[in-house]
Formats: structure tokens, C-alpha cells, sequence
């Protein structure tokens, strides 16, 4: 964390130099403030590297975006496939019927 033993007039400092960069900088912190100062995001998870563009808000509010998006392709999913096991029980005593009818 480069910010944390910072008191505020370095941290003002340190986000001044960073915007001032004219080249890519890689940067690892949990300090919000901070990140909320970057032009690109890159967060590495389970899922694997992802690249937001915009600092800390956008990134945040974009990887909230995708959690209800996921969230609700996998509601619909939940919902076809009980769609499918109502229609498969629906045709299993029908099935029944004809194969027992000859």
C-alpha cells in the first residue's frame, strides 16, 4: 500500500505525480481514494484479469453491472430449466399412456 504510512500532504503529492505521468504505471492498493485518481483499473480474481477503464467509481459501478447481469442470466436459466422438468412431467404420463396402449 503506497499510501498508507502517508501522511495527507504526501498523499496529495504522490496522486499528483501519478496523474502527471506521461506512461503507464502499475500501482496495487486498496485505497480507494487513490484508485478513484486512475485512468484504468485491472483487477486479477478467480475469473481472471479484467480491465476497467475510468478509476475506482466506474470500476466499481461496473463490476456491479455485471454481478446483476449475471445474476439474472442465471435466474432465467433457474426458470427454463424448471420450465423443462414441468414440461417433461407433463408429457411423461402421455408417453405412458401410448407405449401402454400399443
Amino acid at each position: 500500500e503506497p499510501s498508507n504510512p502517508l501522511d495527507w500532504p504526501a498523499r496529495a503529492l504522490l496522486r499528483a505525480r501519478l496523474a502527471a505521468g506521461d506512461g503507464g504505471r502499475r500501482l496495487v492498493s486498496h485505497d480507494r481514494e487513490l484508485l478513484e485518481g486512475m485512468q484504468r483499473i485491472v483487477e486479477l480474481s478467480t475469473l481472471g484479469l479484467r480491465s476497467y477503464g475510468g478509476g475506482y467509481s466506474f470500476y466499481a459501478q461496473s463490476r456491479e453491472e455485471a454481478r446483476e447481469a449475471a445474476e439474472r442470466r442465471l435466474d432465467q436459466r433457474r426458470l427454463e430449466r424448471k420450465r423443462q422438468t414441468l414440461a417433461m412431467r407433463e408429457q411423461q404420463p402421455r408417453q405412458e399412456r401410448r407405449q401402454a396402449s400399443g
